[in-house]
């Protein structure tokens, strides 16, 4: 076998796990696991196929969905069991996650690890979970904030966890952003491989979850202060690390304390030194401060137990999103009235379950000039439903969409792909050249708001709205994060307005003439 150094400066054969995870690593796994007595099925076949690579890290851990022929789909996790130490916490994290049956915690099926014949790979059968963790969506945001709704929603779930762990008397050790988990039925904690006993507890569990001491580990920028001076460790600290958690996905990935740093020491002082949490923008004062508190660094200062820090956090999730200032509501939309009712209804009681405030004129008996302008100025993203002929209709171009440009309003763009009034040739839909015939109706594009037209469906992201409930989710996810960022999108929108000006003023003279008109022969069900 080829070697190559070790930690301690000495060398190792080279592990199975200390390859890129390719499809190479997939398969010699696969092998590995075949070679094994429980690899194997009553045919003769293999009992696993290892599917996606879910993480880890390279010389050291991997974790991969899998089909198991006996129990249906699970996540594998294989750990590079060469030192005696190792193996004692791998058993022991399987033994202690094996004893939980809460929905809030990643549940280990079998206590016990497997272990290959010459003992240097050990495997954990864990419940599968298909989404991503925590760390998987900051990375995907980019710098940008996951939003309080988020944040609430995952602090509550990881609160009921660490109640239930915290019942049994362990303490995690280890709550971060790569260790929770998101499933389809809310956040669960993961990992507990450096988990201790409370000293209370250590009388009422076996000699098998009290073998080993465990050293002070952990990730350094999660760790509390007494964490990282090897101080007494009690439950706070697993509330520290959830108010580090908290914090990094409001402030677009950042760390409290020591965010530069790259040391444990380093971090420590930062941490020891601080004065002040540093502020996160567009936050509640409410949710800063239950972060504040449990990033206390004074154990006597923070909450002192999960319950009650979920008492601080309940309110926030049972209350609707929370307004931007000047605002009171959070989406106007935007809609052709005879061609796309259903759909955005569809989309006006999915952002509502969700806690958002929307103006839409189905609510308004009898719509008129000045409710819409009212209802556009008092929203926060302007959110057009893109269907056949949209532009052509005097009540969304020159009263809605003129109004959310005069505002400087950010905007989101739904395109209808269905029916008979799907949003069809983004150049025809804009162009005044196209006909009456084309459009199905009496009007057509105004010469003077091609321009404006045009710009909006070049320089805004037309996302793809679906009635499919399976997609659904998504599309409203990416709404969500819209919001989150529409300080961003107009800023990006309206930096190259010459075109918007210049649409704007001539719609103005135009639409003067025409509002009229216009107002007499159209109502709420022709808009």
């Amino acid at each position: 076998m080829a070697s190559m150094a070790s930690a301690g400066g000495g060398t190792r054969a080279t592990h199975i796990l200390d390859q890129k995870p390719t499809l190479d690593l997939r398969d010699e796994l696969e092998s590995e696991l075949f070679k094994m007595k429980e690899g194997k099925r009553s045919n003769g076949q293999k009992r696993w196929r290892l599917d996606e690579y879910l993480g880890g890290k390279q010389g050291e851990t991997a974790v991969f969905s899998a089909m198991d022929a006996r129990g249906g789909q699970v996540a594998l996790k294989f750990m590079c069991a060469e030192d005696d130490d190792v193996k004692r916490r791998f058993k022991r994290e399987c033994a202690m996650q094996a004893q939980f049956t809460h929905p809030n915690i990643v549940r280990c099926i079998k206590d016990e690890p497997l272990i290959n014949s010459d003992g240097s790979l050990m495997i954990a059968i864990l419940q599968y979970l298909p989404k991503k963790t925590v760390d998987y969506y900051l990375q995907q945001l980019d710098g940008s904030s996951t939003g309080e709704r988020f944040v609430v929603n995952m602090a509550v779930d990881v609160l009921h966890g660490l109640e239930h762990v915290h019942g049994k008397g362990i303490i995690h050790k280890d709550i971060k952003c790569p260790n929770i988990l998101s499933g389809s039925n809310g956040f669960k904690i993961a990992d507990f491989g450096i988990a201790a006993m409370d000293e209370s507890s250590k009388m009422k569990v076996s000699d098998t979850m009290n073998t080993l001491q465990i050293r002070t580990v952990g990730t350094p920028h999660y760790m509390s202060l007494e964490q990282l001076l090897c101080g007494e460790i009690s439950f706070p600290a697993d509330l520290y690390s959830l108010g580090v958690v908290m914090y990094r996905c409001l402030s677009g990935g950042k760390y409290p304390f020591g965010n530069e740093k790259t040391n444990a020491q380093a971090i420590s002082v930062a941490l020891a030194t601080s004065h002040s949490i540093p502020p996160i923008n567009n936050i509640s004062d409410q949710l800063f401060a239950i972060i504040t508190k449990a990033l206390q660094k004074q154990v006597a200062d923070r909450y002192s137990t999960a319950t009650d820090m979920l008492k601080d956090l309940k309110p926030l999730s049972q209350q609707g999103q929370p307004l931007p200032p000047g605002c009171e509501y959070h989406f106007f939309i935007c809609k052709h009235e005879a061609r796309a009712k259903d759909s955005t209804m569809v989309i006006y009681y999915e952002l509502r379950a969700r806690g958002y405030k929307v103006w839409i004129s189905n609510e308004v008996e009898k719509p008129n000039n000045e409710e819409m302008i009212n209802g556009v100025k008092k929203s926060a993203v302007f959110l057009i439903f893109l269907t056949h002929g949209i532009f052509t209709r005097y009540w969304c171009r020159d009263v809605e969409i003129r109004t959310a440009m005069k505002e400087t309003k950010p905007f989101v763009l739904l395109k209808c792909t269905h029916g008979d009034h799907k949003f069809v040739d983004r150049r025809k839909e804009c162009s005044s050249k196209s006909t009456r015939e084309w459009f199905g109706l009496d009007t057509v594009v105004p010469s003077e708001f091609e321009s404006v037209a045009n710009q909006l469906c070049e320089n805004i992201t037309r996302r793809e709205w679906s009635l499919n409930i399976t997609v659904r989710p998504a599309i409203l996810d990416y709404l969500e994060r819209e919001f989150e960022r529409r300080e961003k999108t107009a800023e990006d929108f309206y930096r190259e307005s010459s075109a918007v000006d210049a649409g704007l003023k001539e719609s103005s003279s135009s639409s003067s003439s025409s509002s009229s008109s216009s107002s007499s022969s159209s109502s709420s069900s022709s808009r």
